[in-house]
């Protein structure tokens, strides 16, 4: 868990202005990521450390996303995106 002292300038920013409940649940060692919400870029996080989602979850997790995934890859449209962003990926290595 991050000691308050130890807080980044924009993690202390963040968490100056985050209501009493979310400060609470950072002090008590919940891990929390910061999100712009107009590019959904990270600003910052805290306790990350201590994230260890369960093999329960992580299931729980596959089964409500593998519905979608496999939707996007059955369109020609989504076999496509995916190799724009492996061309993509490939070429800013």
């Amino acid at each position: 868990m991050v000691s308050e002292k130890d807080f980044t300038p924009i993690q202390k920013q963040y968490f100056d202005t985050s209501s009493p409940e979310i400060q609470k649940k950072i002090r008590a060692g919940y891990p929390t990521v910061i999100i712009g919400l107009p590019d959904g870029e990270e600003i910052c996080k805290f306790n990350m450390e201590n994230f260890k989602p369960s093999k329960d979850e992580m299931e729980s997790l596959a089964r409500s996303l593998l519905p979608e995934i496999q939707k996007f890859f059955s369109t020609e449209e989504g076999r496509q995106e995916y190799e724009e962003y492996l061309k993509n990926k490939k070429r800013d290595k």
